[in-house]
C-alpha cells in the first residue's frame, strides 16, 4: 500500500508542479521526499496508519524539518483504525498529518488547513484582530458577546489576544453573531511551541565521532540523524546549514545515496558535503584525511560547489 501511495504522490507532484527530491528509499528514512511548492519546502512522509509511524521517527521528521526551515507533513489514511477525515489536519510529534485529498487541495489552492483534530474535538484558529474589530463595530461589550456565544469572558479575551484556539462549534457561533469569517489557517511553517527530544544515534561509530569532533572544533553545531539519507546536519556560526554524508568504503550503493542527498540539497537550496573514507569521484567529496586538515572556509566552499 505504501509503494502505491508513493507512486500516486509522485504523479500528484508532476500534475501540480511540485519540485521534489528523489524518493528517499536508499535506507530507512523518517521522510520520503523533500519537496517545494513556491518558496517554502516541506518534508513528506507517507504512513498509511498514523499510529504505525514510530514516535521517534515522527519526532526526527519534525526536528529535521525545523532545521531545514521546512514544514513536516505526513500523508496518512487511518488513526486508531478509523479513517482520517478530509479537510482536517492531525498532529503527531509536531508534524501535521492529513489525507492525500487534503494535501492535494492545499497544494492546488495555496490555502492553509482551517480545522485541526485534537483531544477534545475539532479546533480552529481565530483572527484575533478581526474578532475584536467586528465586536467593537457592532458595539458589543466583551461580556455581551461572550453571553450570546455561550462562552466565558475569559475565553473570549483569550481569543482576542490569540492565546487560545476555539472549538469549531464556538467559532461558527461567533461568525454567525458577528457576520464575518473569523478563522485563519494553521501555519505549517510555524516554530515549534516546545522542543521534542532528538533521538540520538549510538556513539560507537568512530568515523562519525571524529567528523563531529572536528566540526565542533571549527565552531559548527552538529545534529546527528537516525533515519535519513544524510548522516548529520551542521550549521555554521553564520547560520548556514549543511547536509553531510559519510561515505564508507564498504557501503554498497553509496553513489546512489549521494545523489539522493544532492537532490534534497537542490530542492531545499542547501549546500552538501561528503566525507569519504577513500578517494571517490564526486565534486562534493573530501577524503577523511583531507577533512582532518581542512578549515571552515574550505569546507563551506566545497559544500557550496557540491550542491550545484
Amino acid at each position: 500500500m505504501t509503494t502505491s501511495l508513493l507512486t500516486l504522490i509522485e504523479s500528484v507532484f508532476a500534475e501540480l508542479g511540485v519540485v521534489a527530491s528523489k524518493r528517499c528509499d536508499i535506507r530507512a528514512s523518517c521522510f520520503d521526499y523533500v519537496a517545494r511548492k513556491g518558496s517554502k519546502p516541506f518534508l513528506l512522509k507517507v504512513a498509511p496508519s498514523l499510529d504505525e509511524l514510530p514516535r521517534e521517527d515522527a519526532t526526527e521528521l519534525t526536528l529535521i524539518a525545523e532545521r531545514l526551515q521546512a514544514a513536516p507533513l505526513i500523508i496518512s489514511e487511518l488513526k486508531n483504525r478509523h479513517p482520517l477525515e478530509d479537510d482536517i489536519v492531525y498532529e503527531r510529534c509536531g508534524a501535521f498529518a492529513m489525507t492525500l485529498r487534503t494535501f492535494v487541495n492545499m497544494m492546488k489552492s495555496g490555502d492553509l488547513p482551517l480545522v485541526k483534530s485534537e483531544p477534545g474535538g475539532l479546533f480552529v484558529l481565530l483572527d484575533e484582530e478581526l474578532l475584536r474589530r467586528r465586536r467593537e463595530e457592532l458595539n458589543l461589550s466583551r461580556g455581551e458577546l461572550a453571553s450570546r456565544a455561550g462562552i466565558s469572558k475569559k475565553a473570549l479575551y483569550a481569543y482576542e489576544r490569540g492565546l487560545a484556539k476555539a472549538t469549531l462549534s464556538v467559532a461558527l457561533r461567533l461568525q454567525r453573531i458577528l457576520g464575518a469569517p473569523l478563522t485563519r489557517g494553521f501555519d505549517l511553517f510555524r516554530k515549534l511551541e516546545h522542543l521534542y527530544g532528538f533521538p540520538r544515534r549510538g556513539s560507537d561509530d568512530k568515523v562519525l565521532g571524529e567528523v563531529c569532533k572536528k566540526l565542533v572544533e571549527l565552531k559548527f553545531s552538529v545534529m546527528l540523524t537516525r533515519k535519513s539519507p544524510f548522516d548529520l546536519l551542521t550549521q555554521s556560526r553564520e547560520g548556514e546549514t549543511l547536509l553531510m554524508v559519510i561515505a564508507r568504503e564498504l557501503e554498497e550503493d553509496y553513489r546512489r545515496r549521494i545523489e539522493v542527498v544532492r537532490s534534497i540539497s537542490q530542492v531545499a537550496i542547501l549546500p552538501m558535503l561528503v566525507v569519504s573514507e577513500g578517494l571517490i569521484d564526486d565534486r562534493s567529496a573530501i577524503t577523511l584525511d583531507d577533512f582532518r586538515k581542512a578549515d571552515r572556509g574550505l569546507l563551506l566552499n566545497l559544500a557550496r560547489i557540491g550542491s550545484a
